[in-house]
């Protein structure tokens, strides 16, 4: 086994490190849908000298990932999903919890897996206290499109945690629950700006409201953290000559 160590700890070293060139791919306005479909082969190649090591692969994957950030994150997840072992999914929450940058490539990771692994560690996860646990849940259902049910969605929506809200709102537009526009509405006048601009978004996607819009064009107008993504929803929404008169005042 010695002699093949080095060999897994480079499919551990190449996932990860091709996970970090995909996640920024995936927003990348001018990578093409054939590209990205070659970047995620090239992860799944290097993820399968892993699964084809066994134990020994999850070890390195493990190691690599208490010393690691988001891709380390990614790659642990996505052994420790498929395996369906308790320990490793305690050990994948977590570690893949202690940051923003691992907890995106934990739910990156359950985006990979199958639904039904992803949602097996969603349901360790929903029983756990940190609100970071309920993000990572309606984040995974929302990648899966699994309706996780509009009641729980409702009490998510009302989190005292922030983050959770936001990430709700945004998973509500996500999996096209148009039952809970009204819901979405009443997050459009509060204090937090992201909770306000993943509602107006996800309300733009469900039915394109006029306040949604309107709000959304702000965000773009302002120049906010949230301005590329509200720009492409709007443009969307628009009229083509109205969009055109108003890209050419911006």
């Amino acid at each position: 086994m010695a002699t093949i160590c080095p060999v897994i700890d480079q499919h551990a070293e190449e996932a990860a490190f091709l996970w970090l060139s995909r996640d920024g791919a995936v927003r990348a306005p001018h990578y093409r849908l054939w590209e990205l479909a070659k970047l995620d082969n090239r992860v799944d190649a290097h993820l399968d000298g892993l699964r084809i090591a066994g134990n020994p692969g999850w070890d390195i994957a493990k190691a690599q990932l208490e010393a690691g950030e988001g891709g380390e994150t990614f790659v642990a997840t996505v052994l420790a999903g498929e395996s369906g072992d308790e320990e490793r999914i305690q050990a994948v929450l977590e570690l893949g919890s202690a940051s923003e940058d691992r907890v995106r490539g934990l739910i990156s990771g359950l985006g990979w897996v199958h639904s039904n692994e992803a949602l097996q560690l969603a349901r360790v996860a929903m029983n756990k206290k940190a609100p970071v646990f309920r993000r990572i849940v309606v984040a995974v259902a929302a990648i899966h499109r699994v309706n996780p049910g509009e009641e729980l969605l409702q009490t998510l929506l009302d989190d005292p945690d922030l983050t959770v809200q936001a990430r709700t709102a945004k998973a509500i537009g996500e999996l096209g629950i148009v039952n809970l526009v009204s819901s979405l509405s009443a997050k459009l006048t509060v204090e937090d700006p992201a909770c306000r601009f993943a509602a107006a978004w996800s309300i733009g996607l469900l039915n394109g409201a006029p306040g949604a819009l309107t709000q959304l064009r702000r965000v773009v107008e302002e120049g906010s953290l949230f301005a590329p993504k509200a720009l492409q929803l709007v443009l969307r929404r628009m009229p083509l000559a109205d969009a055109n008169r108003w890209l050419a005042s911006l």
